[in-house]
């Protein structure tokens, strides 16, 4: 199986394209991809409660690629640098934002099993498990216990589309979607 980043971007860029990015995530970037999506709301017609939904998944979204993420393994640069994919767009009345990164394959029995209790559970059942992550300090070695996902379906209100897309033996392509 050959992965082509190109093709998958292409594959999900739909609609009406409000803020794309592919590339490596410095702070400076992520400031700057936040102003320029918070400036592109003011040329489009968004409720305020769905921008703020928006808005709010996509920090975290592109907070768990800067955390969790690794470098562009497919340019063989030993950069350590974090790199992404961004995609914020607008399907007819549905807003859309799905971003990929880089993960280990050893990382993904972890991360399906708490994607899919996530997406198993009720709005209620989602604010009892992010204060019971809150309150036992149930955090991982990089600052999170699936608290941004958490938050991100809590706010949403919609279910996580997530895909992993093999690369090699060792990586794989872990893609996120969520619909507002």
């Amino acid at each position: 199986m050959n992965f082509s980043l190109d093709n998958w971007i292409n594959n999900n860029k739909k609609g009406n394209v409000i803020l794309f990015y592919k590339g490596n995530l410095t702070n400076d970037i992520i400031t700057k991809l936040l102003d320029d999506l918070e400036n592109n709301f003011e040329n489009i017609d968004i409720p305020n409660k769905i921008r703020k939904k928006l808005y709010n998944s996509v920090v975290e979204g592109i907070q768990n690629i800067y955390h969790h993420g690794l470098n562009n393994i497919l340019d063989n640069n030993d950069q350590n640098e974090k790199f992404g994919v961004v995609i914020i767009q607008k399907n007819n009345d549905t807003f859309e934002f799905i971003h990929g990164n880089f993960i280990n394959n050893e990382t993904i029995t972890k991360l399906k099993s708490r994607l899919d209790q996530i997406n198993s559970l009720s709005k209620d059942e989602l604010k009892s498990l992010y204060k019971m992550i809150l309150n036992n300090e149930e955090f991982s070695n990089k600052g999170g216990g699936g608290l941004g996902m958490i938050d991100i379906a809590r706010k949403s209100g919609s279910k996580i589309d997530y895909e992993f897309i093999n690369v090699n033996k060792n990586f794989t392509f872990y893609t996120f979607k969520i619909k507002i």
